[in-house]
């Protein structure tokens, strides 16, 4: 069975602003390796939003990542 993403979920602005945050209180520094590993989920996360919450198109080559 697969699970249905919806933007009530996750909206793509509020995971956005939690990579921003995560990031800022790293003050600059390099990443530890559990720090690393959770930026990757929640840049996951984002993807997965803005495919589920945008225009119904994929994320185009183009676009930003955040942070």
């Amino acid at each position: 069975m697969s699970v249905i993403h919806t933007c009530d979920q996750a909206r793509p602005e509020v995971i956005n602003a939690k990579i921003r945050t995560f990031l800022s209180a790293r003050e600059g520094r390099l990443l530890t390796r559990d720090e690393s590993l959770e930026y990757q989920r929640l840049t996951v996360q984002w993807l997965a939003a803005k495919r589920s919450c945008g225009q119904g198109s994929p994320r185009r080559v183009e676009e930003p990542l955040p942070g």
